[in-house]
């Protein structure tokens, strides 16, 4: 079995390989089969989960000060559900 490596990441992968396990490069077409992609990176996670954070955030200030008090609950709690739903996409 010999290596190679993946354009796309520099992994080593195997020669009988269809697809890069890490990126999903294609190497060699399977008929019927396509390779896929992964639908996220992990920068694009940690994004997501910054952003489910200030949600939180600016949502408990809102609640704390009064201003809009439902409106800081409701996004608060949205935060903390993309919060969650980023942290177990990884």
């Amino acid at each position: 079995m010999a290596l190679l490596t993946c354009p796309d990441c520099q992994r080593e992968v195997s020669d009988k390989a269809v697809a890069c396990p890490q990126c999903g490069h294609p190497f060699r077409a399977v008929p019927g089969q396509t390779a896929r992609r992964p639908m996220h990176t992990k920068a694009a996670s940690a994004a997501a989960k910054a952003v489910a954070f200030l949600m939180i955030v600016a949502g408990m200030l809102m609640a704390m000060a009064g201003v809009a008090s439902t409106v800081g609950v409701v996004m608060m709690v949205a935060g903390f559900v993309g919060f969650i739903a980023a942290r177990f996409s990884d």
